[in-house]
C-alpha cells in the first residue's frame, strides 16, 4: 500500500513523499530515491523495485559509519551499509543482503579481469537471457550467491549484447556500495 501526501502550501508532485505500509503499520516513508536506495527492511526493498536477496549473518558493524561485513552460508563475505539508521544489530544477527539488478555487472568468463578492491566477484552460469529493448535481463546461477538477476543496458542496441547464452560461464561483480544490508 502506498499513500502519497500533498502539501497545501507548496506545489508538490505526486511522488514527493511515499509512505509504505504493511498490515496497517508504516514500514518507511520518504522520497522515492531514499526508499529505493536505502530501504529500511526487506519488505520495502521488495515493494519498491526488484532486488537480489542473499541471506547472511552479521560479522561486524561500525555504528558510526553504518558500514558492516556479513557472510552467507556459502562463505561469501561482503561489505555494505546498514540501511536502517535506527538498527543496532549485534554480531551473529541474521540479515539480508539486497543488491539491485542494475548494480550488477556481468561479463563473460574470458573477459573477467582480476579482483578489484571493494568489489565482490562470483562465478556463475547463465540460466536465461531476455532481451527487453533498452536492457537485457540475465538470470545467473552462482555457487556463492545462489541465483542472481542482473540487468545490462543495451546502449549500443542489440549489437551490444554480452555474447553469452544459457549454460555459458560468466562472472558477476558489483561494488560494495551496492550491498544494502537489511536487518531482518
Amino acid at each position: 500500500f502506498v499513500y502519497v501526501t500533498h502539501d497545501q502550501e507548496e506545489a508538490l508532485t505526486m511522488s514527493d513523499m511515499i509512505v509504505v505500509m504493511r498490515d496497517g503499520v508504516i514500514q518507511q516513508q520518504g522520497v522515492p530515491d531514499e526508499l529505493y536506495e536505502r530501504p529500511a527492511n526487506r519488505f520495502v526493498s521488495d515493494f519498491i523495485g526488484t532486488s537480489n536477496f542473499i541471506p547472511a549473518t552479521l560479522v561486524e558493524a561500525d555504528a558510526a559509519t553504518g558500514r558492516a561485513t556479513v557472510r552467507n552460508e556459502r562463505d561469501l563475505a561482503v561489505r555494505g551499509r546498514l540501511t536502517d539508521p535506527s538498527a543496532s544489530p549485534i554480531v551473529g544477527t541474521k540479515v539480508t543482503i539486497a543488491v539491485r539488478p542494475e548494480r550488477l555487472e556481468v561479463v563473460t568468463a574470458a573477459d573477467a579481469d582480476s579482483e578489484r578492491p571493494g568489489w565482490t566477484r562470483v562465478e556463475g552460469r547463465i540460466i536465461q537471457g531476455t532481451y527487453l529493448g533498452d536492457q537485457t535481463e540475465y538470470r545467473i546461477q552462482t555457487d556463492q550467491a545462489g541465483e542472481l538477476v542482473a540487468r545490462r543496458q543495451n546502449a549500443a542496441g542489440a549489437g551490444g549484447a554480452l555474447g553469452a547464452g544459457p549454460g555459458d560461464p560468466v562472472v558477476v561483480r558489483w561494488h560494495e556500495d551496492a550491498n544494502l544490508i537489511l536487518v531482518d
